[in-house]
């Protein structure tokens, strides 16, 4: 292999210096040196025919490399001849011009092997003769790069001799291990090894640092403003995009939701329709009865085992949902009375279920809520109903119920949510009242005011002055929960005006209609309207002191939902009720007539049947007046219609008045529908409207 010793050599490895030494030199095996290196001059400089035109520089040579000479000195000594003399002559200035051309044209590129330094190859000893001024401190640099390598491991640096003499020359006190580092020739192979010096080789300059570090201190303020700019701008967009997705994510559920109640109203449609549809099929096919019981009392949890009497007709299939599991000894109690009724499988024919989140939710959660959150319950209830015609009966007909419904794949006998809910309202029920032609207490709907309230008050006790009580119903309020009464003979200008009626009668020969002229019920009513914004809060009484304790929070509750006010007779006698069945193809049945019992805040303690203090027909021909307005408005199932009778002077005869109207089956008509049940016997059942055919009989209307 064949090396320019003007060409730098770059050597990693054992075997890539001897590779390099391997035909030119030796080297021992044990101590790694090389021992002599041979370089062919004819291929390092110039020839010898040139090489004696140029000027030679005469330098003392080594004592080793003048052996030769000296031998041959000795040799032409003991010759005689003179062309042997001259000859060796000549061969003494051709070594002399090689050793000079060494000097001139060597690179003086040296090898540290594993921290040490070969000395024996002409490079060094080239650059030892060229140095030889300098050479202690270029030795002493030399050793200085020993321990570098050494410290640092590096198994092969290659020197640069003509840059180490360079530093040499500036004889300075200090060398610093980046100056001495850049005198290696191989510092790109080197310098991952150079771990434990201080100064990076080829380190920038003082200068090069301080434009470094300017620019690093303008560029990094440059970026922190762009950093500032991004940043704001990256919060602003994600503001606005989550502004955005914000919106559009409650457009889309919006959406979603209005699609959703649109089928579900769909299916709610599709139900209802279908079971008035196919209600001659229905009853007359085995069927299931789901029956949601509201009951909160517990006097009246125990009614729901009185469900039984359904049990009559052997194609139905009942399904109790209570809110407490009913004790057994009731259960069986019951039970035994069916089989004394000739109902032997009431066992088998009766499922009570509870949902099993009875307890984890508010206890005035409607039991149509609970059984929605109880999807156990719910699934049981599914299994039962599949493949067979159902219903569903409910106190009232909610939202809940009407969810339950879709759920349940079931329809509801009841009317649609939002038409119970009007026709239960007191103002609905003075308009289904005042629809059907039945007579209704004198009175105002549709107060949403106290101002209201004092005008209508005023109009009505200035025109019926010998009324002595006034009911105020809260809109929303049933079972007279929401109900005050202003007594009349407690304001003090009432009995001033009774004087004054009087005094206009006799002096108009009778009860013409003086008192309603104009003039005179304007002056009536200024005074009354005086007089109640004075003391109305003093002398009226609130039924329900628990839910409303004070006047100003029921006129509260009245400026959110309205009220009515209604007069109440002068002499009433009774309070009669009449529980009616409206078929889904428009069948009438009333089922029971019955007589409440009122205490003196209007609530009701009992029933008594049957009621004697009207004549049957009169009430039955109201009630299936009401029930065929009922009918027109899209009502079906069950509902109770209250009456009141007062003794009328003006007819001497007895007068009925409507004054509320309840949806669903009641608890009085539940009891009562039990009882006749037990009385009547299994044989007769066309009470319980939806499971016989109505007959043409003094208690059923059959709608034209």
């Amino acid at each position: 292999m064949d090396i320019l010793v003007n060409k730098p050599v770059e050597f990693h490895e054992q075997s890539t210096l001897d590779s390099f030494l391997g035909s030119r030199s030796k080297i021992a095996s044990d101590n790694h040196n090389v021992s002599q290196i041979k370089l062919d001059v004819e291929k390092v400089g110039p020839t010898p025919e040139v090489a004696e035109g140029m000027p030679t520089r005469r330098k003392h040579a080594p004592s080793s490399d003048g052996m030769a000479p000296r031998q041959a000195d000795k040799a032409r000594g003991s010759k005689a001849h003179n062309d042997t003399e001259e000859e060796v002559k000549s061969e003494v200035n051709k070594i002399r011009c090689y050793m000079d051309l060494l000097d001139e044209y060597s690179l003086h590129h040296f090898v540290i092997w594993k921290g040490r330094v070969i000395r024996d190859t002409p490079e060094f000893t080239s650059l030892a003769r060229t140095h030889q001024a300098s050479w202690s401190s270029i030795d002493r640099c030399v050793s200085i790069l020993e321990e570098i390598m050494k410290v640092n491991s590096v198994p092969l640096a290659v020197i640069d001799g003509k840059k180490l003499g360079e530093l040499a020359q500036l004889d300075l006190e200090r060398v610093d291990e980046a100056d001495l580092c850049s005198v290696i020739a191989n510092l790109e192979q080197v310098k991952p090894l150079l771990r434990h010096t201080r100064i990076v080789p080829n380190g920038p300059s003082a200068a090069q640092l301080a434009a470094i570090a300017i620019q690093a201190r303008a560029r990094g303020f440059l970026q922190r403003s762009k950093f500032l700019v991004l940043q704001n701008r990256w919060n602003a967009a994600v503001t606005l995009q989550r502004l955005a997705r914000g919106r559009r994510a409650r457009h889309l559920l919006g959406a979603r939701l209005v699609e959703r109640r649109r089928k579900a109203e769909s299916r709610w449609q599709e139900l209802q329709d279908g079971l008035r549809g196919n209600w001659e099929n229905v009853r007359k096919q085995e069927r299931v009865l789901v029956l949601l019981l509201a009951a909160t009392d517990e006097k009246e949890r125990g009614l729901h085992v009185s469900c039984m009497h359904w049990l009559v007709d052997p194609k139905v299939h009942l399904v109790c949902v209570s809110a407490s599991k009913p004790d057994d000894d009731v259960l069986e109690y019951h039970r035994k009375i069916m089989e004394m009724n000739g109902v032997h499988d009431a066992r088998r024919r009766i499922t009570v279920v509870v949902p099993e989140n009875v307890n984890l939710f508010y206890s005035r959660l409607s039991l149509a809520s609970l059984l929605l959150y109880s999807p156990g319950c719910l699934k049981r209830i599914v299994h039962i109903v599949k493949g067979k015609p159902a219903m569903i009966l409910s106190g009232e007909a909610g939202w809940q119920e009407k969810k339950l419904a879709v759920a349940l794949g079931t329809p509801v006998l009841s009317a649609d949510p939002a038409t119970a809910r009007f026709c239960q309202t007191q103002s609905g029920m003075k308009r289904v009242f005042a629809a059907a032609d039945v007579n209704a207490p004198i009175g105002a709907h549709d107060v949403y005011d106290e101002e209201d309230l004092m005008v209508a008050l005023t109009k009505l006790i200035a025109c019926n002055i010998e009324v002595r009580r006034w009911h105020i119903k809260l809109d929303t309020c049933q079972g007279n929960r929401g109900l005050a009464v202003l007594d009349t003979s407690s304001l003090p200008c009432m009995a001033s005006l009774k004087r004054e009626k009087a005094q206009l009668e006799r002096a108009n020969g009778g009860p013409a209609g003086v008192w309603h002229h104009p003039d005179v019920q304007l002056l009536a009513r200024a005074r009354l309207l005086k007089t109640l914004r004075r003391c109305l809060h003093r002398v009226l009484f609130i039924c329900n002191s628990e839910s409303y304790p004070t006047w100003a929070l029921f006129l509260r509750h009245l400026a959110r939902v309205g009220g009515v006010i209604e007069a109440e007779p002068l002499e009433p006698r009774s309070h009669p009720t009449c529980s009616v069945f409206v078929s889904p193809v428009g069948e009438i049945i009333c089922l029971a007539e019955t007589d409440r019992l009122l205490d003196s805040s209007f609530h009701n303690v009992g029933c008594v049947y049957p009621q004697r203090c009207v004549s049957s027909h009169a009430l039955r021909g109201a009630s299936v007046a009401v029930s065929r307005e009922l009918c027109a408005r899209g009502v079906m199932g069950y509902a109770s219609i209250h009456f009141v009778v007062f003794w009328d002077k003006s007819v001497e005869a007895p007068r009925l008045w409507a004054t509320g109207l309840e949806l669903g089956l009641s608890v009085s008509a539940f009891s009562f529908c039990f009882f006749r049940s037990l009385t009547k016997g299994p044989g007769r059942s066309r009470d319980f409207g939806c499971y016989e055919e109505p007959t043409n009989g003094s208690d059923t209307e059959q709608e034209e």
